[in-house]
Protein backbone atom coordinates (compact mmCIF):
# COMPACT_ATOMS: atom_id res chain seq x y z
CA UNK A 1 0.00 0.00 0.00
CA UNK A 2 1.22 3.38 -0.68
CA UNK A 3 1.84 6.50 1.17
CA UNK A 4 -0.41 8.56 -0.44
CA UNK A 5 -3.49 5.33 0.20
CA UNK A 6 -2.39 4.91 3.64
CA UNK A 7 -3.03 9.11 4.19
CA UNK A 8 -6.15 8.53 2.10
CA UNK A 9 -7.46 5.37 4.40
CA UNK A 10 -6.52 7.41 7.69
CA UNK A 11 -8.09 10.50 6.08
CA UNK A 12 -11.27 8.05 5.67
CA UNK A 13 -11.30 6.54 8.76
CA UNK A 14 -11.21 10.02 10.77
CA UNK A 15 -14.15 11.45 8.72
CA UNK A 16 -16.39 8.27 9.66
CA UNK A 17 -15.42 8.69 13.29
CA UNK A 18 -16.18 12.30 13.28
CA UNK A 19 -19.50 11.45 11.31
CA UNK A 20 -20.62 8.38 13.15
CA UNK A 21 -19.77 9.84 16.92
CA UNK A 22 -21.92 11.24 19.14
CA UNK A 23 -20.94 14.58 21.00
CA UNK A 24 -20.79 13.42 24.20
CA UNK A 25 -18.74 9.99 22.90
CA UNK A 26 -16.10 12.86 21.46
CA UNK A 27 -15.89 14.76 24.59
CA UNK A 28 -15.12 11.43 26.65
CA UNK A 29 -12.51 9.94 23.99
CA UNK A 30 -10.65 13.56 24.57
CA UNK A 31 -10.35 13.77 27.60
CA UNK A 32 -9.04 9.95 27.91
CA UNK A 33 -7.02 11.27 24.97
CA UNK A 34 -5.70 14.67 26.59
CA UNK A 35 -2.82 12.89 28.82
CA UNK A 36 -1.17 12.14 25.51
CA UNK A 37 -1.11 15.59 24.41
CA UNK A 38 1.80 17.15 26.30
CA UNK A 39 4.39 16.53 24.00
CA UNK A 40 5.48 19.17 21.35
CA UNK A 41 3.14 21.50 19.30
CA UNK A 42 -0.32 21.48 19.72
CA UNK A 43 -1.69 21.16 15.46
CA UNK A 44 -2.65 24.74 15.37
CA UNK A 45 1.11 25.50 16.08
CA UNK A 46 2.47 22.55 13.70
CA UNK A 47 0.46 23.94 10.93
CA UNK A 48 1.20 27.51 11.71
CA UNK A 49 5.22 26.27 11.58
CA UNK A 50 4.48 24.77 8.20
CA UNK A 51 3.01 27.48 7.16
CA UNK A 52 6.31 29.74 8.31
CA UNK A 53 8.62 27.03 7.03
CA UNK A 54 6.81 27.20 3.61
CA UNK A 55 7.29 31.11 3.15
CA UNK A 56 10.38 31.11 4.46
CA UNK A 57 11.34 28.72 1.78
CA UNK A 58 9.53 30.41 -1.04
CA UNK A 59 11.17 33.91 0.09
CA UNK A 60 14.30 31.76 -0.53
CA UNK A 61 13.60 30.26 -3.69
CA UNK A 62 11.83 33.76 -4.69
CA UNK A 63 15.44 35.20 -4.62
CA UNK A 64 17.50 32.45 -5.89
CA UNK A 65 15.29 32.61 -8.98
CA UNK A 66 15.86 36.82 -9.12
CA UNK A 67 19.57 36.18 -8.80
CA UNK A 68 19.32 32.89 -11.50
CA UNK A 69 17.38 35.34 -13.81
CA UNK A 70 19.67 38.39 -13.59
CA UNK A 71 22.92 36.36 -14.62
CA UNK A 72 21.12 35.10 -17.49
CA UNK A 73 19.94 37.69 -18.42
CA UNK A 74 23.45 39.41 -18.52
CA UNK A 75 25.20 36.39 -20.42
Amino acid sequence: MSTKEQHSKLIQGLHDYLDNTSPEQLEQDWKELEKFNQYGPDIEECLNLGEQHCIEMMKEEDESLKEGYGKNKET
